[in-house]
């Protein structure tokens, strides 16, 4: 799909390592996926009316919002990346 990233995938392929044997935990995750999918379509489906009730700049002014979180959240990423690792080192 268009909207899954590596970290869907990624955490798709964990909790399913996590939950093997397990058939509550797996349906668990079945259940949870089916959610974000229908939220996903849900959102997609309501997108046109999103874009004609907030306009130009209103879709530029969330764009602006969504990559500043996403600038912010990159640098804790790699914050935290750098902490786990200096305290590897001793």
């Amino acid at each position: 799909s268009v909207s899954a990233g590596l970290g869907v995938c990624g955490t798709v392929v964990v909790v399913g390592k996590v939950g093997q044997g397990v058939i509550v935990h797996v349906i668990s995750v079945i259940v949870v996926m089916g959610a974000v999918v229908l939220t996903a379509f849900i959102l997609f489906m309501l997108a046109g009316v999103m874009e004609r009730a907030l306009g130009q700049t209103g879709i530029l002014v969330v764009s602006r919002v969504l990559g500043m979180l996403l600038a912010a959240l990159a640098v804790q990423f790699i914050l935290n990346g750098l902490l786990g690792f200096s305290a590897t080192l001793g």
